[in-house]
């Protein structure tokens, strides 16, 4: 196949083009708003279809491929909110990442349940040669491990039938202070407790709230009052145990009269 040019000799502006295929000639006419070479359109030429994306400039955002962004981009405007949804399966590389271009080394990584920055308290991590790793400022409360209470606050649990004793019966049970308060795996017990022995009984035991168990052996120095007289006790909690149990230092250590004991203990929980 070639092809031939020719002017018609009409002077009207219209160029013919005759293609040989074969034995055969045939006349094919072309106006003015045909060009050779490069076309010329712009957006509005185009109502459908799919555009290659080779004939794109970069600064266009492409649907289904990475896209990389030089300048801030946002989100939204002061009048409305703006909401960016990353939608699909969970996985635990799926989320938002900020992280250097270079090293690739930092990122903020969300994967799920819900995450909210806002002022006027801060977030920052840092890493590299800052010793600075974690700083939170907050006039708000912070939780942990899907707890209600936030850390280092006390909660005061019912008191009904905590005090028990080895052997023999207690009476006239009053508590002043039966309180905790975790910190990760920490958990710490204040107690303060007055009662009456009516029967000789060598330990009174105070069970741990929430029905949390001890990971370890634990022990603390507790104050007890023993028919009536201060002295030195202690007050232990085992290994899986569910109990503190608290007892005097003395040769014969059995309670009797009007009685109490008080204290605090430190310990790990499962």
């Amino acid at each position: 196949m070639w092809i031939k040019w020719f002017d018609d000799g009409d002077n009207s502006g219209k160029w013919k083009k005759s293609v040989n295929q074969g034995q055969n000639w045939y006349d094919l006419t072309i106006d003015n708003s045909c060009y050779i070479g490069a076309h010329k359109h712009d957006g509005s030429d185009i109502n459908s279809g799919m555009i290659n994306v080779d004939y794109l400039p970069s600064s266009v955002a492409l649907e289904d491929a990475a896209n990389v962004f030089v300048t801030g981009q946002y989100i939204g405007s002061n009048s409305g909110a703006g909401v960016l949804n990353l939608n699909g399966a969970y996985s635990s590389e799926k989320g938002i990442k900020f992280r250097d271009a270079d090293t690739l080394v930092g990122q903020l990584l969300i994967t799920s349940g819900n995450q909210v920055l806002d002022g006027p308290g801060s977030l920052s991590i840092r890493t590299g040669g800052s010793t600075n790793r974690l700083v939170i400022t907050s006039t708000g409360q912070l939780t942990e491990r899907n707890r209600s209470t936030p850390i280092g606050e006390w909660i005061s649990p019912s008191t009904s039938g905590v005090l028990k004793t080895d052997s023999g019966s207690l009476s006239d049970i009053v508590w002043s202070t039966y309180a905790y308060t975790l910190i990760g795996k920490t958990m710490i017990i204040s107690f303060w407790v007055t009662f009456t022995v009516t029967s000789g009984t060598y330990n009174v035991t105070i069970d741990i709230p929430g029905g949390f168990t001890s990971n370890r052996a634990m022990l603390s120095v507790a104050q007890i009052k023993n028919n009536s007289v201060n002295e030195a006790g202690n007050c232990q909690a085992g290994s899986g145990a569910t109990i503190l149990r608290i007892s005097r230092f003395a040769t014969t250590p059995v309670l009797s009269g009007s009685c109490a004991v008080y204290g605090q203990i430190a310990f790990e929980v499962q």
